[in-house]
């Protein structure tokens, strides 16, 4: 029956990657046997996985015969539209000030202090917020007060009570001011009064993946869309309620991917402009230009052939990167000055290092290693941060040690597969919760272009195998039993793989170059 009971979903939560796992091993097989129909098989049962893993995918939509995630649109619809007003500190701030003028009674007396970057607790009291009321609405018109009261009650009342007393309890709005800039724009575009233009909006992440899924089939064929539409639907990391019917959240990762297919399909200028934007919309993707700057070093040092499309690659992604960041600039007014424009940047860095510095049961890399954070408490933040300071020279010897190998044996691949090598970096030097986890998609390009070599369908099989992981490690809604830390060890060792792979092909390279064979620069694995 349809929708999925509880009971049956978990055994699918297990039972697809599993599916996945076997039908990545198997194709190295299948194309030795050299069959047509076993291959159409194999797609048919992939396209059967990508069904059900659909149907698991949204099934709480369907139960609620609605696709719309008023938490999360919240957050970026309207930390969006009124980030001019309230910045990245006061959006539940206002929000209280809304409920008490609307007669909502609240539960807790404590909401999230989302201005802990400027020093202070992580929370505050209402009190506190009531006594900071003419602040807080200082920078609103009486009709753009108006219209963020109209927008609070909307998403409010699309929530359970307790739902609401949550989300005042979340992370706040932490989009960068380059998202800002498109995000705030459409919202301000479209009011929530409005249905056929709020379904446009929700309907943006299904078409931005649907495009997506497209370009993979375009440049890497069908099989290698099918296991990524598998990924996508059936991966622990993709399930979490950021991905669904909420507002762009998933233009980065859609950027990231289609810039990976351009640069297959030899188009190197359009692929640095989407990494750059996905850079833009959310930081950590710019290590994947790791290996694609390392090819682009080689080339002009040993004047190679692939300098031509590296630079243009570069061009791409300065060019976007330089007009985008001058268009935040614009918007936060030249005209009172630069230090005033650069603002929003340097609000939005001071959140993102706090909020990277405060204990987390949800992040996943290497610094959980690093820093041994197996069991902390909230209020831990200053000792561990404490603890990072003292270990900073060792930190930072590690990353460029890393980052110094990663690049070396990245500099003579393919642009796309210098890109999607370059995977280990992010777990090495980023940690960003374990749903932008997403971008495992990159590495699995680079093992689905040739799965017919057994170390790639092991690779491709060591991806789904960590959504497994991650599934057993999950211990309800508050991420405890320690699963950041075994998350961040089992996505060391996919990293490992990676990076273990990449180099012994560079060494297999490395010697055929020495032999003169004809080819020496594909690798044999």
């Amino acid at each position: 029956m349809y929708p999925f009971d509880e009971p049956t979903r978990q055994v699918l939560f297990y039972a697809l990657p599993s599916a996945l796992i076997l039908l990545a091993l198997a194709v190295p097989w299948l194309e030795r046997r050299a069959s047509r129909a076993l291959a159409r098989l194999h797609l048919a049962l992939l396209a059967l996985v990508c069904l059900v893993g659909f149907l698991l995918y949204t099934n709480q939509n369907w139960e609620k015969r609605r696709y719309f995630n008023p938490y999360e649109f919240f957050h970026y619809y309207v930390g969006s539209k009124y980030a001019r007003e309230l910045g990245y500190a006061r959006l539940y701030d206002a929000a209280v000030l809304v409920d008490r003028e609307t007669g909502f009674a609240h539960e807790s007396r404590e909401l999230a202090n989302l201005g802990a970057h400027r020093g202070g607790p992580e929370f505050k009291r209402l009190s506190a917020v009531y006594a900071e009321e003419e602040a807080i609405r200082a920078p609103f018109s009486p009709e753009r007060w108006a219209a963020f009261t109209r927008d609070v009650v909307f998403f409010r009342d699309e929530l359970a009570p307790s739902m609401w007393e949550q989300l005042l309890h979340d992370k706040g709005y932490n989009a960068t001011p380059a998202w800002t800039l498109v995000g705030g724009t459409l919202a301000n575009l479209v009011p929530l009064e409005s249905a056929p233009g709020l379904r446009a909006l929700i309907a943006l992440d299904p078409l931005l993946l649907c495009v997506g899924f497209a370009c993979v089939a375009w440049a890497f064929g069908a099989r290698a869309m099918l296991f990524v539409l598998a990924l996508y639907l059936t991966h622990y990391c993709t399930s979490h309620a950021h991905f669904r019917a909420a507002f762009l959240r998933t233009d980065w990762l859609v950027a990231l991917v289609v810039s990976v297919c351009c640069l297959k399909k030899e188009k190197p200028f359009l692929a640095g402009a989407l990494l750059a934007w996905s850079a833009l919309s959310r930081v950590f993707p710019l290590l994947f230009a790791l290996g694609p700057l390392a090819v682009l070093a080689w080339s002009l040092w040993k004047r190679t052939p692939a300098r031509r499309a590296a630079l243009r690659f570069a061009a791409g992604g300065c060019l976007v990167g330089v007009s985008v960041f001058g268009l935040t600039l614009a918007r936060g007014g030249l005209d009172s000055g630069l230090d005033s424009a650069l603002d929003s940047w340097g609000e939005f860095q001071a959140k993102i290092v706090e909020h990277d510095e405060r204990p987390a049961s949800d992040t996943v890399g290497f610094k959980k290693l690093f820093l041994w954070t197996i069991d902390f408490r909230k209020d831990q933040g200053p000792e561990i941060r404490a603890l990072f300071e003292e270990r900073q020279p060792a930190w930072w010897a590690c990353q460029a040690a890393f980052a110094a190998f990663l690049a070396w044996i990245t500099r003579q691949r393919a642009l796309h597969e210098a890109l999607c090598l370059s995977f280990p970096l992010l777990w090495f030097l980023a940690s960003p919760a374990y749903y932008y986890y997403a971008f495992l998609v990159v590495p699995l390009l680079f093992f689905a272009e040739r799965l017919a070599r057994p170390r790639r369908a092991l690779g491709l099989a060591l991806i789904f195998a960590t959504s497994l992981a991650a599934r057993a490690f999950h211990a309800g809604p508050t991420f405890g039993e320690h699963f950041a830390f075994k998350l961040s060890i089992v996505m060391g060792v996919l990293a490992a793989y990676v990076a273990f792979f990449a180099a012994s092909s560079a060494r297999r390279g490395a010697v055929l170059v020495r032999a003169g064979a004809p080819d020496a620069t594909a690798e044999g694995a």
